[in-house]
């Protein structure tokens, strides 16, 4: 009897191969059965994922991997990272109560080290003349357009980025860390959790998820300049602004906060969804800091 439980078996699996696997028209005659009993209803929140109070894609149909376009800058002949940290506010709002109060700590926490607060005022003295900004720049969202400077900044210049949030360690030890070490690009802290690593689809996100920890936190980091990293990060920015450019011509002006369905640029597409896969790309020269993370004030940090 067993035997023939496993001829029957078999049989019965050589079957659905030869009518439903093998040339896909089985599964697709599935699939039409399906389609049949459970008609198609449009709604745009099935393919949204939202994160608090953003919301974002969660089906993207922008589909070139950056992973395949490999700097050519040579990797023998990097400049060592300055002693120097960027926070930007770029908003034509006041700097907020509690903004402010993490600005100040940053100064406190980095007094042996220069901070630098970018602002709309200032930005054209960071900007160099052989290396505008995107022609489109203007049209980002502000929250974007702090995307696309950390990028700018820490190839042109190095250094440190952080956003302005509080954190209570100092960076000069880590940059002496890594000017000491030629093989390493840059140190920051890890992504907080799997959910935060920005995570494409099929096995890149999966890897995302299981290897956040080695996914560089886009919101504090310290890089050298002109590096192979920060090379094809901002080169990659600059090949999604193209594409997203027309948009944004139509889109008229930018929100001051927040992701709105109109606005054409998805809230992560300038910023994790290139530096997460870089970050496992080239995980040997990221040096990551562990308990290194932002602190919050009542009510948040805004």
């Amino acid at each position: 009897k067993a035997v023939s439980i496993i001829s029957f078996s078999k049989k019965i699996k050589h079957y659905i191969w030869l009518n439903y696997v093998k040339d896909g028209a089985g599964v697709d005659k599935i699939r039409r059965w399906y389609s049949q009993k459970n008609p198609y209803s449009y709604d745009i929140e099935k393919y949204t994922h939202r994160i608090k109070n953003t919301a974002m894609p969660n089906s993207s149909t922008f589909m070139v991997n950056h992973l395949f376009y490999d700097s050519q800058l040579p990797e023998d002949n990097l400049q060592n990272a300055p002693n120097q940290i960027f926070i930007v506010w770029l908003g034509d709002n006041q700097i907020t109560p509690n903004r402010q109060k993490s600005i100040d700590l940053i100064r406190s926490v980095n007094s042996e080290s220069k901070v630098i607060l970018i602002t709309s005022d200032n930005l054209a003295d960071y900007v160099l003349s052989e290396h505008p900004l995107h022609p489109s720049y203007e049209k980002l969202s502000y929250i974007q357009r702090s995307d696309y400077l950390r990028a700018y900044l820490m190839h042109h210049h190095g250094g440190v980025y952080m956003d302005i949030k509080p954190m209570d360690k100092p960076w000069l030890p880590l940059l002496e860390e890594l000017n000491a070490t030629p093989d390493m690009w840059v140190i920051a802290p890890h992504e907080i959790g799997s959910w935060n690593s920005s995570p494409a689809s099929g096995v890149l996100g999966k890897d995302q998820r299981n290897y956040y920890k080695s996914v560089v936190n886009m919101s504090a980091f310290g890089c050298k300049p002109y590096s192979r990293f920060t090379d094809e990060w901002i080169a990659e920015v600059n090949r999604r602004m193209d594409y997203f450019s027309s948009l944004l011509e139509s889109y008229g002006d930018p929100q001051a906060f927040g992701y709105m369905p109109e606005y054409p640029i998805p809230w992560l597409e300038l910023a994790g969804r290139i530096t997460s896969p870089l970050s496992l790309k080239y995980i040997d020269r990221i040096k990551i800091v562990k308990d290194m993370q932002f602190g919050t004030y009542p009510g948040g940090y805004r």
